[in-house]
């Protein structure tokens, strides 16, 4: 259980990283 948790910790984390820099990929591609 403790490492289930873990991993749905770092998931929380890092899941709104990367859709973060894929939208900000996407707008400087736009730019450009």
């Amino acid at each position: 259980m403790a490492s289930a948790l873990a991993v749905i910790m770092l998931l929380v984390l890092i899941v709104p990283i990367i859709l973060f820099n894929r939208s900000q990929a996407k707008e400087l591609e736009g730019k450009a």
